[in-house]
């Protein structure tokens, strides 16, 4: 893949850039289709400070690297790589998709000094629409933050391996581009803050990127419809004719045969007759058995767009399940964000307070000190910081009433 690098220096802001060649056009999808991405087609990476800060990127391996020093002013960096693609057709026509992808990343965030100093990364995968200009959705991955809080410093881990899913309306006949992106910024003010994605085997990577549309029933409808109609008027055709011909037997029928025809010549306009009614009923077969395949078609798209649905719904909740199980190794920012913000905090809760009623219904001891009034306890906790926005803790506490009912008690760790 052919590469060209360039400097530019805006005032007070030295950029690094590096861009890959892209596709004159890019490759198409058609509905009911899916596409994979086994490398990118393009790419950039950029910093605030060519000595305080580094970004690169790995095409051949699908990885980004950043990392940024503030000793004293912020300093940032990013790194990015990207794919485009195309959905087939002519009608601006709304569709259902499905993106996924698999994200590993490892970092760390060190803040030291006097107090004030912060480090930050974010990871995610975001989906634009290039015809219109605008963003459609975005996957957050990593959104973390260290601050020093004391006269010391801190040091936080981030690393982690998860499945990351879009579920977006695309439109026929609009290019898109998928983008994941990794921040890194550093404030020192009177201290010294690092986000490191960039020393060995510091890194964010993707895999597996790949997308799903959903089939255009609107359009499979009109091309049914199409061949119906057109079957239709040939019959309209062929009983024309055969009336024509039914006519002209029976008016020569109605002469004697010594002075019109012969006997053997009305007996073979009969058969011709007869043939040709066997051809009109054979073709009036066909528009109903078209029309027989058209409702099954229905029926059929109807059952999978619903089984869909419940499939996804079913993966999305085994994933939060899990990661309240696994424990704050496994803390999700996606997870942590309510659904106003494009997050599912409010199915996490969802989820906490059907497990709660099901245990309740299923007969659990309720009363002080139970695995079940525990729960409760923590489920309202969770409540009060969400009303005030502290999501991150009301997260934390309705993973711990998730996990009063989830964990053997030998195993308890809520």
């Amino acid at each position: 893949m052919k590469s060209r690098f360039c400097n530019a220096i805006p005032a007070f802001f030295l950029t690094c850039l590096v861009y890959l060649t892209v596709a004159a056009q890019a490759p198409t999808v058609q509905p009911g289709g899916s596409i994979q991405f086994p490398s990118p087609s393009g790419g950039d990476f950029g910093r605030s400070n060519d000595t305080l800060a580094s970004a690169s990127i790995v095409p051949s391996a699908y990885t980004v690297k950043a990392s940024a020093s503030g000793p004293v002013v912020s300093v940032t960096s990013f790194a990015f790589l990207t794919n485009d693609f195309k959905v087939t057709g002519d009608v601006a026509r709304s569709l259902g998709a499905q993106i996924s992808a698999r994200a590993e990343w490892n970092g760390k965030l060190t803040v030291g000094g006097i107090i004030g100093a912060q480090a930050s990364a974010g990871i995610k995968l975001t989906l634009t629409d290039l015809t219109e200009n605008r963003t459609v959705a975005t996957a957050t991955i990593l959104n973390a933050s260290l601050t020093n809080g004391t006269l010391g410093g801190d040091t936080s881990d981030e690393s982690g391996d998860q499945g990351v899913n879009i579920q977006a309306n695309l439109i026929r006949g609009h290019t898109y581009r998928l983008t994941f992106r990794l921040d890194c910024s550093a404030s020192g003010g009177a201290g010294v803050a690092t986000s490191d994605f960039f020393d060995s085997g510091r890194q964010a990577k993707l895999s597996n990127l790949s997308v799903q549309i959903a089939a255009d029933t609107v359009e499979l409808l009109e091309m049914i419809n199409t061949t119906v109609n057109a079957l239709a008027d040939e019959v309209a055709t062929i009983r024309v004719i055969v009336g024509y011909i039914e006519n002209r037997v029976n008016e020569r029928l109605d002469v004697a045969v010594s002075t019109r025809a012969s006997q053997v010549s009305v007996n073979n306009v009969q058969n011709s007759v007869n043939n040709l009614q066997s051809s009109v009923n054979n073709v009036q077969n066909s528009v109903n058995n078209v029309q027989s395949t058209v409702n099954v078609i229905n029926t059929k798209v109807d059952d999978l767009a619903g089984k869909l649905m419940r499939f996804q719904s079913d993966a999305l909740r085994s994933a939060i399940e899990a990661a309240m199980v696994e424990g704050d190794r496994y803390n999700v920012a996606w997870y942590q964000t309510p659904t106003a913000a494009n997050g599912h905090l409010d199915l996490v809760r969802q989820i906490v307070q059907e497990t709660i009623n099901n245990a309740a219904t299923a007969g659990a001891p309720d009363f002080s000190g139970t695995s079940l009034n525990l729960a409760r306890r923590e489920l309202a906790l969770g409540d009060t910081f969400r009303a005030v926005n502290n999501y991150k803790d009301a997260y934390d506490h309705y993973r711990a009433a998730y996990l009063h009912l989830s964990i053997v008690p030998g195993d308890h760790r809520p």
